[in-house]
């Protein structure tokens, strides 16, 4: 499995992995973890997903035709200790794709 191709619950669940969380677990296709009644989706809510971009120095830059429908792409940058770059259709997806990538290499390895 690629961290640059995660998406939705899945990766949701791989975030929650990377920040500790306790018992991050899917169910009902909604990820749970750390105690967030309403779901952990840090892909699609800046209030879960904004602070580790920050945190992570996550570098976002929206590009056109990126992917192969020349749709307007977000990439995602981490410079150290070395470079990460993933690409996603909004800036939190590409930037909880880079996080885990970092977190856990590209294609993922479970630490």
């Amino acid at each position: 499995m690629r961290a640059s191709e995660l998406c939705g619950a899945e990766l949701a669940l791989w975030v929650a992995r990377a920040e500790g969380l306790e018992q991050p677990a899917i169910e009902m296709d909604e990820c749970v973890a750390g105690g967030h009644a309403h779901g952990y989706v840090p892909h699609e809510n800046w209030a879960q997903g904004g602070p580790i971009a920050e945190r992570e120095r996550i570098s976002l830059v929206a590009e056109e035709g990126v992917s192969f429908q020349s749709e307007l792409q977000w990439k995602a940058t981490i410079t150290a200790p070395t470079e990460i770059i993933t690409y996603g259709p909004t800036p939190l997806i590409a930037a909880m794709r880079a996080f885990v990538a970092h977190k856990f290499g590209d294609p993922i390895v479970d630490e």
